[in-house]
């Protein structure tokens, strides 16, 4: 397969998920193409040596006139370009994309990353969103899913075949980018979480858990967000005024968004994430990857990644007194067994989910589609 598209919600998406992807396939001599809405970091993404083709699409909700427009757009593109596949990403693109590549003969792959707020929340909207997949997910010839209880539930839903879908270790770490740092010897001891600013991501959890430290154990924590906040939020969207009252409030601190975040987490003593659900969860690999000992949740996404005692701590979801006792657990351990957890967290990733596993996924299902 020569000429390959990748397809997804954003120009940042490709660039800071899917960049190794991308490199694999211009040094095999490969024509890529990125279809996504412009942003910021479209230049970037087209410096990476990609053709790029505009994708005009609304990120969230369903606005079923924008939406088949998209659908449209995308087709028109699949006709004209002729594709030897689409790789598509994130949600609209994995619907839309699959429907518009089989119309137009094009072979398809679907990354599911994540399942979002769809089976977290029973809402009109995630009603039509898993109507949704039902319908359109089976156009995809193939089916990526991060972890294997969301393969599981898709499975049960009957939403994909299991011979059309498989695994792959979320979108790869490059561990060589990201490399053990020796933990911090300043104080007070540092927690750091790496999200959006969502409440799916436990976001609240967090802060909460750090107010029972101090309040109730009188410990001096510092905890730190890093992480966009929406400029226009939902109901699953944390304001921006929130985040500011705890930040004034002394609960946390805000440390934006980065594009190198490296040197956060070789600050930090421990990265905490308590996400209600994740694909497989980059920030708990890139931490990993860096030695850190972790702490997240005991759900799929998460407890791929952290093993109980071993590389850290699962604490129960949207349970700040859980999260709080765990990284109580976290400060009350010697210095020499929470390196060793970051070590073992390091051994994790460079055994099952360096970024070269993922290319190698990719290689399988795109020889097996060949004509």
């Amino acid at each position: 397969m020569h000429k390959i598209a990748l397809v997804a919600n954003s120009s940042w998406n490709l660039l800071h998920f899917r960049a190794p992807l991308i490199h694999h396939f211009l040094a095999q001599g490969k024509e890529v193409w990125a279809i996504a809405p412009y942003d910021e970091f479209t230049p970037a993404l087209r410096r990476l040596g990609v053709l790029y083709l505009p994708l005009h699409m609304q990120a969230k909700g369903v606005n079923p006139r924008q939406d088949l427009q998209t659908l449209w757009q995308l087709y028109t593109y699949y006709r004209k370009h002729r594709f030897d596949v689409a790789l598509h990403f994130t949600v609209k693109p994995n619907l839309y994309g699959s429907v518009a590549a089989r119309w137009a003969g094009v072979r398809s792959v679907c990354n599911v990353s994540g399942l979002g707020t769809v089976f977290l929340h029973a809402t009109p909207a995630t009603r039509v969103a898993r109507w949704m997949y039902r319908l359109m997910l089976p156009a995809a010839d193939w089916v990526f899913f991060q972890n294997e209880d969301d393969r599981q539930l898709f499975l049960r839903k009957r939403l994909v075949r299991a011979e059309r879908s498989g695994l792959v270790p979320g979108s790869g770490i490059d561990t060589s980018y990201f490399v053990p740092s020796p933990l911090p010897a300043a104080r007070p001891f540092t927690f750091l979480l790496i999200a959006r600013a969502l409440y799916d991501k436990g976001v609240v959890e967090f802060v909460e858990a750090l107010r029972l430290l101090r309040q109730k154990y009188a410990l001096e924590v510092r905890g730190i967000l890093l992480g966009k906040i929406a400029d226009c939020p939902t109901a699953v969207d944390i304001p921006r005024e929130q985040i500011e009252a705890w930040v004034a409030a002394g609960d946390i601190e805000y440390a934006g968004v980065l594009d190198d975040v490296r040197p956060l987490i070789a600050a930090a003593d421990c990265v905490v994430l308590p996400s209600y659900r994740e694909g497989t969860s980059r920030a708990l690999l890139e931490a990993a990857a860096m030695g850190r000992p972790l702490i997240a949740t005991d759900v799929p996404g998460c407890n791929n990644i952290v093993q109980e005692g071993v590389n850290g701590f699962l604490c129960k979801p949207a349970d700040a007194h859980s999260l709080a006792m765990c990284m109580k657990r976290m400060m009350a351990l010697p210095v020499e067994v929470r390196e060793s957890m970051g070590q073992a967290a390091r051994r994790r990733v460079e055994a099952h989910f360096d970024v070269q596993r993922v290319i190698e996924a990719y290689e399988r299902v795109l020889q097996a589609l060949k004509p």
